[in-house]
């Protein structure tokens, strides 16, 4: 039997060793309904053994073609976007002058981009060059895919109120029956009403368990710390599972916020999957104590009962946000945007043999227009970020380098353009009518004015020959 089914049936064996044979995971989010099915799914877990088996340890970013179900319809890139539904966190952090406050919402906001990744089907890699843009009232996001290898995303977020950079390196590693993801890259958000820069690498490891044995789950454990340049920092932990860890005491975070003089302020707390809290930290005689007062900093408010009835579990923002297309946006989204995927939009129609179809051709023009550039000797420059020295963080980022709001405003006044000619010209065949139908109008008034004329000579002459 295949590898994965004698590991299936040696987990099955060993429940029942325990008592667990009937054992069913209680349904607290849109995951653990999908997260039984694939483990019931013995066919998946063979074809993705064969493509894993020998690549213990290693980088699975590199893997051969994943079978089409294994994937949802959003690219990594659009994945960068969807933090930006938490914004209301950045937009009270820009509403403070207190920097501890300042700092905890930069944090509150962080922590709850956690909590999106969490779906169990894997985006699509972004190709080389692709982007994505998504414009609403109080921001706009613009991200490119600047390398391929390695792969890396890169996304801006801007607003009146402040600007922010995320970079999403990726690299991974198979471990047996879990898969790890480390991201790479520098963030930094700056507010518009100081000089202060808040930055941060992804310290954080992503997980996803039980792929051949076990119910899939993703989870994201370790530390990782905000610096800012007035001086003020945070450091989170993110808690592990262990293999006795219960439903209750996964996912648990701990943030503490530290003022210019490195003294511990304020503290965030509660599941990074659900919700968090947060309360001051007194001083008093050299000791810290816990305000008794606490409050809810960030909950989770997602419509479950929407991603349960999706067939790919996609939350309500994504779906109407950042996976769908307004009509007035149609002719003006760039080429190049992720939406316009042909083997994202059949994978998203359910149309599976066309979706995978279309991916491999799309990656196999992609490495063709690599090999053309190694062949002849090009570097591949991305078109709206670059690479910059920063002396802040001592090394290197990725900064905007303008121009894709100013083309796509561009497009926007040559539709206006477009349709004022055509309103124009519109109104010129109107105006041609409206005189052709008055000259008409006129000759047959001629016309008539004309009969009545010859009819009173007629008549005349009637009367002449009567006499």
């Amino acid at each position: 039997e295949p590898t994965s089914t004698c590991l299936y049936n040696m987990w099955s064996w060993i429940k029942s060793i325990f008592g667990y044979e009937d054992y069913k995971a209680v349904v607290v989010d849109e995951n653990d309904e999908l997260a039984e099915e694939l483990a019931e799914n013995k066919e998946e877990k063979d074809s993705l053994w064969k493509l894993l088996g020998n690549m213990l340890g290693q980088d699975v970013t590199k893997v051969g073609i994943l079978p089409i179900s294994f994937f949802e319809p959003v690219s990594f890139l659009q994945l960068l976007a969807e933090p930006v539904q938490y914004i209301y966190l950045l937009e009270k952090a820009a509403a403070t002058k207190d920097p501890v406050e300042r700092l905890l919402y930069v944090t509150a906001f962080v922590l709850s981009g956690f909590s999106i990744a969490t779906r169990l089907k894997k985006p699509f890699n972004p190709l080389l060059g692709e982007t994505f843009e998504l414009q609403k009232d109080n921001y706009r996001f613009f991200g490119e895919q600047v390398s391929h290898h390695p792969p890396i995303s890169v996304g801006m977020l801007d607003t009146d109120d402040f600007v922010a950079i995320f970079e999403n390196g990726l690299h991974t590693k198979f471990t047996g029956n879990s898969v790890e993801a480390h991201g790479d890259g520098i963030n930094y958000i700056k507010f518009k009403d100081s000089d202060d820069v808040y930055y941060y690498e992804r310290g954080i490891t992503s997980c996803c368990h039980n792929i051949f044995i076990g119910k899939l789950f993703i989870e994201h454990f370790g530390e990782q710390t905000i610096y800012c340049s007035n001086g003020t920092s945070s450091v989170t932990e993110l808690s592990k599972a262990g293999w006795l860890t219960s439903e209750e005491e996964r996912f648990k975070a701990h943030s503490k916020i530290y003022d210019a003089d490195k003294k511990l302020k304020k503290v965030i707390m509660g599941k990074w999957k659900e919700k968090l809290y947060t309360f001051d930290i007194i001083e008093k005689d050299g000791k810290n104590f816990r305000a008794k007062e606490q409050e809810d900093i960030w909950v989770n408010e997602k419509d479950i009962e929407f991603a349960l009835k999706h067939r790919f579990r996609l939350s309500r923002f994504l779906v109407e946000n950042i996976n769908s297309i307004d009509d007035d946006e149609r002719d003006i989204i760039s080429e190049t945007d992720s939406r316009l995927r042909l083997d994202r939009k059949l994978l998203e129609e359910e149309n599976f043999d066309r979706a995978k179809e279309e991916k491999i051709a799309l990656e196999e023009a992609q490495r063709e227009r690599r090999k053309y550039r190694e062949e002849n000797g090009i570097e591949y420059k991305p078109k709206y970020f670059t690479k910059i020295d920063c002396e802040i963080v001592n090394q290197q980022r990725w900064s905007y380098t303008g121009n894709f709001w100013e083309e796509r405003n561009e497009k926007i006044q040559n539709k206006i353009n477009n349709n004022n000619n055509d309103n124009d010209n519109d109104n010129e065949n109107e105006n041609e009518n409206e005189n052709k139908e008055d000259n008409d109008s006129h000759d047959q008034k001629d016309e008539k004015n004309l009969n009545n004329e010859t009819d009173e000579v007629e008549n005349n002459n009637n009367n002449n020959d009567n006499e």
